[in-house]
């Protein structure tokens, strides 16, 4: 009767403004009661069932969810499943990406691991995440890690060439977001850019430096770029290089990184379709 009470006073007191007399308060609140009282006498009856219709909807709801997580669980290229730090994983699940591409899972531990390797995928197929995770991932958690120079003027740790500035712009982007994600900054270099900015970047230190191969060579041959400590290095489009005529800037290039890497026995990886297969061993 307490909860009645209650819900009845709560329901009448704003009635009771508009009242004059005692009798009328009197008579109208008896009248409010009963009727209150069959209602939630009436109500009473039928509560139990509906509320246990609600928690059956919701515990299909969450059946469901549980069932879906599963589904994703088993999922062979699920990101979980690989050697990713929880930084990159949240950095792509910011990005919509809860699973790798086919090349991507393929090639990720071969990288990590320190295997060279040519792949090959048709465009929105994920190529560029096929080299950036993993190699992102060796440089903060795997082979690499402990060569790896940090501090001001350090010099870069990955070399990725490519043959236009939009392209180089576009994989820069990926390396900034995920490489930020892990404490890694990175530079892109391209022509038809004003010049000291670069040159400014280069010299404080980076890790990772993405660009086309005549400006590569430029900073290379000012002293901008020192490759004796290169970790990675990364041919993206070959084809496209060749067609454009890039050849020997490129040859130069990697020429200068495969006399260091020789000598200092540092494992590289290499992303190319035909260019770079002489340097690869």
């Amino acid at each position: 009767m307490k909860k009645k009470v209650v819900l009845e006073t709560q329901e009448a007191d704003p009635l009771m403004v508009s009242s004059k007399k005692e009798k009328k308060k009197e008579k109208r609140k008896a009248v409010e009661f009963d009727d209150e009282e069959e209602r939630s006498e009436t109500s009473s009856e039928l509560g139990e069932p509906v509320n246990l219709k609600k928690k059956s909807k919701k515990a299909k709801v969450v059946e469901e969810e549980q069932d879906g997580e599963e589904v994703k669980a088993e999922d062979p290229n699920a990101v979980t499943r690989f050697r990713i730090s929880e930084p990159l994983r949240e950095a792509l699940k910011k990005r919509g990406i809860e699973a790798l591409f086919p090349i991507q899972a393929r090639t990720f531990e071969d990288i990590l691991n320190g295997c060279d390797l040519v792949g090959r995928a048709r465009t929105g197929q994920g190529k560029t995440l096929a080299f950036v995770l993993p190699i992102l991932e060796s440089l903060v958690n795997g082979p690499t890690k402990a060569s790896r120079k940090t501090g001001y003027g350090r010099p870069p740790s990955v070399l990725v060439l490519l043959p236009t500035r939009e392209l180089a712009t576009q994989v820069f982007d990926d390396f900034k977001v995920y490489g930020g994600a892990v404490g890694l900054n990175s530079c892109c270099v391209y022509g038809g850019a004003s010049y000291q900015p670069q040159e400014f970047a280069l010299k404080r230190g980076v890790d990772i430096v993405v660009g086309t191969p005549g400006r590569i060579k430029d900073h290379i041959e000012k002293g901008n770029i020192d490759l004796s400590l290169l970790k990675f290095r990364v041919l993206d489009e070959s084809d496209e290089m060749l067609r454009m005529g890039f050849v020997e800037d490129v040859e130069m290039i990697l020429g200068k990184v495969e006399d260091v890497t020789k000598s200092s026995n540092t494992s590289i990886q290499c992303h190319l379709a035909r260019l770079g297969e002489k340097y690869l061993f």
